[in-house]
């Protein structure tokens, strides 16, 4: 076990993919983003979408359906203060968490999207179209 070193890393190593590895890496130190676990399923007649949102309330979710991409974007802000016995403010942290992620399902009914959110779990049924509607062009070549 003695000649265990850590954070076991080269000072002299200035390859290009290392400086990028350590720049890119340290951006999420600074942001507090999370990508949502997410279960995809596609059946004959409907996609399936669920998504892991533990901690997230309801009213911090935005779903839409657009031109055949179903978004997904969550701002939550929390507030933890703590009191001394007097009623001082000992300590008070805030945070803010944002979501965006976005999943393309053609030939979706958005008339008929339903979603519910139970558990941390937001499940979200697109039914799929009868007739697929494709649009397209013809395009002259000069």
């Amino acid at each position: 076990m003695s000649n265990l070193t850590p954070f076991n890393k080269n000072i002299f190593d200035f390859s290009p993919s290392r400086i990028f590895d350590d720049h890119f890496n340290s951006l999420f130190k600074y942001f507090n983003t999370a990508i949502p676990k997410t279960d995809l399923r596609e059946t004959n007649s409907e996609y399936i979408v669920d998504i892991d949102l533990p901690g997230i309330n309801k009213e911090n979710i935005n779903l839409t359906y657009e031109e055949n991409t179903l978004y997904l974007s969550v701002i939550q802000s929390n507030e933890n203060e703590q009191k001394d016995n007097n009623g001082n403010t000992v300590f008070t942290e805030r945070s803010k968490s944002q979501i965006s992620r976005y999943y393309h399902l053609p030939n979706g009914d958005e008339d008929n999207i339903k979603a519910d959110f139970e558990n941390g779990v937001l499940h979200v049924s697109v039914p799929k179209l009868n007739s697929i509607n494709k649009k397209s062009k013809i395009i002259d070549i000069q």
